[in-house]
C-alpha cells in the first residue's frame, strides 16, 4: 500500500485568494526544509509513499478537497505556526486518522517548555526536534509497523529519535540525532520536487552548511547540540546551482541558509563555485546570507570572489548586535576585534560605491540603555563606517534561551506582543472562510531599560534607517567624514535641534511612534480575542494596522519628505561645522552644492524618466570616483551644467524590482531593504556651458 504525504511550508498571502508573485506573499522563500526531508523520505521509502509539497494555503486547501492525505507533515515556523495549525485542525476534523507531525526551529528548547507547546496544539500528533529528515523516516517506519494506528502507537510508548509527543498528560520524547554528513542527502532540487514553485516570484533556498558554533541566547541556531558543522560537497554545490539557474527567474535573489557563510575555509571554494554560475547565468543579482562572525579576512575574500562579475551580489558585512561587552556577555556572544574590523571596512574600494559594508543590531537586548545602544550606533556609523545597517526589535521566539520563563524573569523583560508583520489573512479551509493570524513577543525593555527609552531608541533607529542605510546622502555625509566629525553626532543633532523646526519631519517621527506603540499588546488573550474577527484582519491586510515601521517609515520620508530631508540635514551640518569652527564660506558654499546634487540625484519613484539638470562649481564627478570624501579646494571648476538621468539598463532594473515588490510605501520599504539604492541613483554627466 502506498501512503500519500502532503508536505507544507505555508506562508500568509493575505485577504482573498488573488495574490501577485511577491507583493502578497509574507515568505517568498522556496520550501527547503520541507524539501529535504521529502527527498530523504522519497528515496528511502519509494515504493511506499506518494507526495506533493505545498506553500500557498489555496492550493492545499484544493488538494484536501480531492484527498485527505495518511500524513500531512507541516514545517513550522515563527511566521507560519498558526496558519498551518489552522490546516491541521481542519484535516484532524475530517479524517482523525491522519497523522499529523510538525518540525522545524520553533519549538522550545526544554522538555518541560516543550509539553507545554505541545498540550497548547494538541492536534499535533508528534512534533520532530532538530534535524527532520532521517528522523521523520525513522518515526514513518514505525507508524507503518502499527497500520498508523496513533493511539496503539502512543499508548505502547514507542520511543523515535528526535520524536516528541504527549499520552495523555504524560510527555515522551525520543533521543537527540544530529544529521553528520549533509553531503549524503539527496537533493530535492535535482529530484525535481521544487519545479513546481519556479516561476513564482520566490527565492530558491539552498544549503550550504549545516550548524553553529556560537551560543547566541537570542538564536535558535545557539543551542550546544546544534555546534556540529556538516556541509555538502562542491560538485553537489555545483550541479545544484546549475539546476536553479536555468529555471529562476533573473530578477529574484538567492537565499542561503547557512549561519555563518563566509568564514570557513572552504567557502573560498564555494565561492569560486558561485562566481562562475554568476558569469554563467547571469543570476543571482543578490545574495541574501547572514555572514560569518570571524574570519574577516576570508569573509573580505569570498565577497570579493563572487562580486568579481557583478558588484554588490555579495554584501560584506558583520552582525554585531551591540558593541558593549556586559550586553555581549549577557547574549553570549563575542565580537570581532576592533582592529581587525576597522581593517575589514577600511579595504572596501571606495570607488566601488556598490559594494557595501553591513552591520546589524538589535536593540534591546539584556543590560542594554540609551547610552550603549547609541553607542554601539556610534561605533558602526563613525569608525567602522557603515554604509548598510540593520537594526532589530528583540523577538522572543521558540527555541532561543532568550524565551525561556528564567531568563525573561533575570533580566525583567518586558514582553509586548503583536501580530507578526505580513502574517495574518482570510483564508479558504474547507468550504469556510478562517481568519489567521501569527504572534509574536518582543522584549519593549527590561530592567535597565524602560518602554519610553526604548521608544526614544527607536526614533534614532528611524533616524539611522533614513540618512545612514545604503548611505543614501553619501555626497554630502562623504564630506562630514572627510571633516573627521562625528556622522553620529549629526542624528544627535537631527533629533534633538532640527528636525523639530520641519512639520513634515515632526509629523513623521510622531506617525511613526504612533505606529509603534498601538500594535502592541501587554495581555496576550486580549490580542488573540481581537484577532478572532474577521474585520480586524482585513485591517492589517490593508495596512492600516501593524506594518515594519521602521523600513515604512523610511520609505514614507524617502518619497514625501526628501526636500526636506537634505535641508535638515544641511542644517544640521552648519551647526556640528559652527561648533567646531569649521563653518567657513567655501565649506558652507560646498555643503550646499552637495546637498543640492545629492537631492537631483536621488531615486524617485514619482519621477524615474525625468532628467534631472544642475549648475556647479565642483566637479562632483571626480568627487564621487573619491566617495565623496574631498577636500573641496581640489574639487574647484568653472561652473559647470551636469545632467543627471537613469540609463535604459538602470531603469529596467529599477522597473524590475518594482514589478516584483509593489508601488506601495510599505512594498518600497521591503524593495529598499533588499536593493542596493546606489544602483538606482541617477548617473552624471557634464555638459559644457
Amino acid at each position: 500500500m502506498k501512503y500519500t504525504h502532503y508536505f507544507t511550508d505555508l506562508t500568509h498571502t493575505g485577504v482573498g485568494t488573488q495574490w501577485v508573485p511577491r507583493q502578497g506573499v509574507n515568505s517568498y522563500i522556496l520550501p527547503l526544509g520541507i524539501g529535504n526531508v521529502a527527498a530523504y523520505a522519497s528515496k528511502n521509502l519509494p515504493e511506499l509513499m506518494s507526495m506533493e509539497l505545498f506553500k500557498f494555503p489555496e492550493d492545499l486547501n484544493n488538494a484536501l478537497k480531492v484527498k485527505i492525505p495518511h500524513f500531512l507533515s507541516m514545517s513550522n515556523l515563527c511566521f507560519g505556526l498558526n496558519l498551518s495549525y489552522a490546516f491541521a485542525s481542519y484535516v484532524k476534523k475530517k479524517y482523525s486518522e491522519t497523522v499529523v507531525i510538525f518540525g522545524g526551529p520553533n519549538f522550545p528548547t526544554k522538555p518541560v517548555e516543550r509539553k507545554k507547546f505541545l498540550k497548547k496544539y494538541p492536534l499535533i500528533d508528534f512534533y520532530i526536534k532538530w534535524d527532520g529528515e532521517v528522523s521523520y523516516v525513522s518515526l514513518v517506519k514505525k507508524l507503518m509497523k502499527y497500520e498508523l494506528d496513533i493511539k496503539k502507537f502512543k499508548k505502547d510508548k514507542i520511543i523515535s529519535q528526535n520524536c516528541c509527543y504527549l499520552v495523555d498528560d504524560e510527555y515522551i520524547e525520543g533521543p537527540d540525532h544530529r544529521i553528520q554528513d549533509l553531503s549524503e542527502m539527496p537533493s530535492p532540487y535535482t529530484m525535481g520536487l521544487m519545479d513546481k514553485f519556479f516561476g513564482q516570484g520566490l527565492s530558491p533556498a539552498y544549503e550550504i552548511t549545516r550548524g553553529c558554533p556560537y551560543s547566541c541566547t537570542f538564536c535558535n541556531s545557539g543551542h550546544d547540540f546544534k555546534s556540529h558543522i556538516t556541509r555538502k560537497s562542491l560538485e553537489t554545490i555545483k550541479q545544484e546551482l546549475e539546476y536553479i539557474a536555468k529555471r529562476t527567474e533573473k530578477d529574484v535573489e538567492l537565499v542561503i541558509t547557512d549561519d555563518n557563510f563566509g568564514m570557513y575555509k572552504e567557502d573560498v571554494g564555494i565561492c569560486h563555485v558561485i562566481s562562475d554560475i554568476i558569469k554563467k547565468y547571469h543570476w543571482p543579482p543578490y545574495i541574501d546570507v547572514a555572514r560569518g562572525k570571524s574570519q574577516p579576512e576570508r569573509i573580505l575574500e569570498t565577497s570579493e570572489i563572487i562580486n568579481e562579475h557583478q558588484n554588490g551580489t555579495l554584501r560584506v558585512g558583520a552582525s554585531l548586535q551591540s558593541h558593549d561587552a556586559e550586553v555581549l556577555k549577557n547574549i553570549k556572544r563575542k565580537n570581532l576585534p576592533l582592529e581587525r574590523l576597522i581593517a575589514y571596512t577600511k579595504s572596501r574600494q571606495v570607488k566601488d560605491s556598490t559594494n557595501d559594508f553591513h552591520s546589524e543590531f538589535i536593540l534591546g537586548l539584556p543590560g542594554d540603555t540609551i547610552q550603549k545602544h547609541y553607542d554601539s550606533l556610534r561605533y558602526a556609523i563613525d569608525t567602522l563606517e557603515t554604509s548598510r545597517i540593520d537594526i532589530h526589535q528583540l523577538n522572543i521566539f521558540y527555541g532561543t534561551e532568550m524565551h525561556d520563563p528564567e531568563h525573561i524573569e533575570k533580566y525583567k523583560m518586558d514582553i509586548r506582543y503583536r501580530v507578526f508583520v505580513g502574517a495574518h489573512g482570510i483564508y479558504n479551509i474547507g468550504d469556510k472562510q478562517v481568519p489567521c493570524s501569527e504572534i509574536n513577543g518582543i522584549s519593549y525593555g527590561n530592567n535597565t531599560l524602560s518602554f519610553e527609552e526604548t521608544i526614544e531608541c527607536r526614533i534614532m533607529n528611524l533616524l539611522v534607517k533614513i540618512f545612514i542605510d545604503q548611505d543614501p546622502f553619501r555626497e554630502v555625509i562623504g564630506f562630514v567624514r572627510r571633516l573627521n566629525l562625528s556622522v553620529f553626532d549629526l542624528l544627535i543633532t537631527l533629533k534633538e535641534k532640527v528636525v523639530p523646526k520641519y512639520s513634515s519631519l515632526t509629523k513623521l517621527i510622531a506617525d511613526f511612534v504612533e505606529k509603534t506603540k498601538k500594535p502592541l499588546y501587554k495581555d496576550l488573550k486580549e490580542l488573540e480575542a481581537f484577532l478572532l474577527r474577521k474585520e480586524n484582519i482585513e485591517d492589517f491586510a490593508s495596512g492600516k494596522l501593524g506594518e515594519n515601521e521602521l523600513l515604512n517609515f523610511k520609505s514614507k520620508a524617502l518619497i514625501e519628505c526628501i526636500d526636506d530631508l537634505h535641508k535638515a540635514l544641511k542644517d544640521s551640518i552648519l551647526l556640528n561645522l559652527k561648533k567646531h569652527n569649521l563653518l567657513t564660506s567655501e565649506n558652507e558654499d560646498y555643503l550646499n552644492q552637495a546637498t543640492q546634487f545629492s537631492y537631483l540625484r536621488k531615486f524617485d519613484i514619482r519621477n524615474l524618466n525625468k532628467i534631472k539638470y544642475g549648475e556647479f562649481t565642483y566637479d562632483f564627478i571626480r568627487a564621487s570616483e573619491l566617495g565623496y570624501q574631498v577636500d573641496p579646494n581640489e574639487m574647484k571648476i568653472k561652473k559647470t551644467k551636469f545632467k543627471l538621468s537613469h540609463d535604459n539598463k538602470t531603469l529596467d532594473y529599477i522597473n524590475k524590482r518594482i514589478d516584483l515588490y509593489g508601488n506601495k510605501n510599505h512594498q518600497i520599504g521591503k524593495m529598499l531593504q533588499r536593493t542596493n539604492l546606489e544602483v538606482m541613483s541617477r548617473r552624471i554627466s557634464k555638459i559644457n556651458l
